[in-house]
């Protein structure tokens, strides 16, 4: 059958390799592209650095090497006007919700220019401490516990009255930004919560090494989400649903949207309820009454104690629940997945 004659197919393929990386090739100058076209070359050009870009590179480029670590020099040069003050307004970004130039992949003249420019350039200066050894003294560590200890990383949502009128989109920083969690981010609560997730890192890659396919691969896997495999055909659900990076072009800003699908997924998928049925058994394996249970789902899951509005109707929905252990097993199911399908689970404030 087709099946069979598939895997004759993939039987016979190469053997797969480990790991993909770059090598040295033929090295040469290479015509431009005329309007991006391959097929209409132009004028041969030397190869080189762009000039209005960073430094001047007056040193020319190896005729034996490919001019990859030269490239690393030009990009890591302390004098290099751009490479640092992206690089922290990336951290910038992903701390606090919003760059301070918005516009991340963009810092020319048709994107969105700096909130607070000083403050950019101290903290690219910062990371770029000129050194004996050519600069770079600073690091990424100390440059996230610098912005996450400062006053501005700290604040509410809230801001003072009258703040969101003056300030609707917040450039100012009088408060901190109202984030989704990420698609990741939200796959790892789910887990954690449910008592489902793994700690220990994989021992080795998270898909079978007789892989040749990506189609059909469950991705369902116990681990955090930084260990799933970046297969383009089969992506977890939540990645494609809540705004998961592609994985074919660069994303420095991810679109936030918030769609009908998403709340119909975390209502009705299999794998959410069967995580809140986790929740729910590890809710109920604790010892206490069913307010302290109630207690320990919300802080585990929201941060915060149910407010009375929710916890009447929560208590309610397990004071129906019949005496048996499997009645009361799927009232806290319903409890859990409610707490799942939430707003202030998805939302940091």
């Amino acid at each position: 059958g087709l099946e069979a004659r598939l895997k004759e197919l993939q039987s016979a393929l190469p053997p797969r390799p480990r790991y993909l990386g770059l090598e040295e090739g033929e090295v040469r100058d290479i015509p431009v592209a005329i309007r991006g076209n391959i097929h209409n070359p132009g004028p041969v050009v030397p190869r080189g650095f762009p000039s209005a870009l960073g430094p001047r590179w007056t040193e020319g480029l190896p005729a034996t090497e490919s001019g990859r670590r030269e490239l690393a020099a030009w990009l890591t040069d302390p004098a290099h006007p751009l490479v640092a003050r992206v690089w922290v307004n990336r951290v910038w970004h992903w701390l606090f919700g919003a760059g301070l130039v918005a516009s991340v992949d963009n810092f020319g003249t048709t994107g969105t220019p700096p909130s607070h420019p000083e403050l950019l350039d101290h903290l690219a200066d910062r990371l770029v401490r000129s050194r004996a050894d050519g600069g770079w003294e600073g690091s990424t560590k100390e440059l996230i516990r610098e912005l996450v200890r400062s006053r501005a990383y700290q604040l509410a949502t809230t801001g003072r009255p009258g703040a969101t009128e003056a300030d609707p989109g917040n450039r100012l920083l009088g408060r901190a930004h109202r984030r989704r969690l990420t698609a990741e981010q939200l796959r790892d609560a789910l887990l954690d919560v449910s008592g489902e997730l793994r700690r220990d890192p994989p021992a080795g890659p998270t898909f079978p090494a007789s892989l040749r396919a990506d189609f059909g691969f469950d991705p369902e896997l116990p681990w955090r989400s930084v260990y799933l495999p970046g297969f383009r055909n089969a992506r977890h659900e939540i990645l494609r649903l809540f705004d998961g990076a592609d994985a074919d072009v660069v994303t420095g800003a991810r679109t936030a949207s918030i769609v009908a699908s998403q709340a119909l997924y975390l209502l009705n998928d299999p794998w959410i309820r069967s995580l809140a049925g986790s929740a729910a058994r590890r809710a109920l394996g604790g010892s206490g009454s069913d307010a302290g249970r109630l207690d320990r789902l919300f802080l585990r899951a929201l941060g915060r104690q149910p407010v009375p509005a929710e916890r009447r109707v929560l208590e309610a929905v397990v004071a129906e629940a019949g005496p048996g252990e499997a009645d009361r097993l799927e009232a806290w199911t319903d409890v859990a997945h409610a707490v799942f399908a939430s707003p202030d689970f998805r939302f940091v404030d």
